[in-house]
């Protein structure tokens, strides 16, 4: 590719603007949240349940897995969905 060539190839635009939040984005940005809150939770569910399991906690461990998995997926939404929203508070 010659210089000419690569210069037409990066002058083209984008049919969406870089800063446009469209329906497109809106839905990349729900599968990334619900990918960013299940699994931390899916992940406290087994690290718990093995703490459960080594320590014979009855359950507490299950629990607190839970509710920190909880905990770091809304974190983490959070924090994607302030760095990728146009509306900022």
């Amino acid at each position: 590719m010659n210089g000419q060539e690569h210069k037409r190839e990066t002058d083209r635009k984008s049919p969406v603007p870089e800063n446009e939040f469209t329906a497109l984005t809106a839905l990349g940005l729900v599968g990334t949240v619900g990918f960013l809150v299940a699994v931390p939770i899916v992940g406290g569910v087994v690290a718990g349940a093995l703490i459960d399991r080594l320590a014979g906690t009855g359950g507490i461990g299950l629990i607190a897995g839970i509710l920190l998995g909880v905990f770091a997926g809304m974190y983490g939404a959070y924090r994607v969905i302030m760095r990728e929203t146009p509306w900022k508070p």
